[in-house]
């Protein structure tokens, strides 16, 4: 490569960053165009791409959140929903006799949360800040954020730890 092609190639990468921040940035979700391709979880829990053909698949995938731009996105999202069933069906186990009773205002009922790149649980008020599946006892946290911490981190974060 000549000091010219470089020039070159260095004024079309500028080029196209002046596009980029040009480009508005949007809080809207990713949809493919009609035509190209698509990531989504099938039932058996692969990941497979498909195109997008705006048909009742396409809308029901995108409506529960099954549609990614990326292989990896979808991964992410079926590891995830595995590591939060993985955490509540363990809860549940944990729990033994104990129940949530969401009338007894006096029955502490914990969830867990992320502080300082640590698991922590505590007690708060009824479905004050997380879905009430994800409260329990104290007893049972304990024993899930042990045996299953990264679930519980992937579940809470949507990262890998």
């Amino acid at each position: 490569m000549n000091i010219q092609e470089l020039e070159q190639k260095y004024a079309d990468l500028g080029e196209e960053i002046k596009k980029l921040k040009a480009k508005p940035v949007s809080n809207k979700r990713w949809k493919a165009e009609k035509g190209h391709r698509y990531y989504t979880v099938n039932v058996e829990g692969k990941v497979v791409s498909t195109y997008e053909y705006d048909n009742t698949s396409d809308q029901w995938r995108y409506l529960l959140g099954s549609y990614f731009k990326t292989q990896a996105e979808a991964e992410l999202y079926r590891d995830r929903q595995l590591a939060t069933q993985s955490v509540l069906d363990a809860l549940r186990e944990a729990e033994g006799d104990w129940v949530a009773d969401w009338d007894n205002k006096e029955q502490r009922k914990y969830r867990t949360y992320i502080s300082e790149g640590d698991l922590y649980f505590d007690w708060n008020t009824v479905g004050m800040y997380t879905p009430k599946d994800w409260h329990s006892s104290k007893e049972a946290w304990t024993q899930v954020i042990k045996s299953h911490a990264d679930d519980v981190w992937l579940m809470i974060t949507g990262e890998r730890r």
